[in-house]
């Protein structure tokens, strides 16, 4: 693990990428970004979340949704093989647990996605400001 700091703006990683690490927001704010016809925020994570643990979790090899840097954040970075190398050395069965978790939480990311759903429960009961989407619009367009 490692700990990296990032600034408003930066894109931590890119949806299709490879997905080598999962990370632990330590402060500031993370939004992830899925595209469909347009871009759609489907969370936004904050001190003590987590960004791309599903991803990892379910042994999946490429992101899913984009991290776009909302407010300069320190993220620990947890590889992808050491976690899964733990997962792997215990029963079979929390594996299947997660890696089916997993994919829960991407089929409910891709409904949220294609139904355009906008809910402030997603941001943590902040409304996300035009200025962000503007931020997000510009990196990852």
């Amino acid at each position: 693990m490692s700990t990296q700091n990032y600034s408003r703006g930066d894109v931590v990683f890119l949806e299709g990428q490879a997905a080598k690490r999962f990370y632990i927001v330590q402060s500031g704010r993370v939004a992830c970004v899925k595209k469909h016809d347009r871009l759609v925020v489907t969370y936004i994570a904050g001190k003590g979340d987590f960004v791309a643990e599903e991803t990892v979790l379910g042994f999946r090899r490429k992101h899913d949704h984009s991290a776009v840097v909302l407010e300069d954040c320190e993220l620990v970075e947890v590889p992808a093989e050491d976690v899964q190398k733990i997962v792997n050395s215990k029963s079979e069965w929390i594996r299947n647990i997660l890696v089916n978790m997993s994919e829960k939480i991407k089929n409910t990311s891709d409904s949220i996605t294609e139904h355009r759903i906008e809910d402030d429960r997603l941001y943590k009961g902040e409304s996300l400001k035009e200025e962000d989407y503007a931020l997000i619009q510009n990196k990852l367009t």
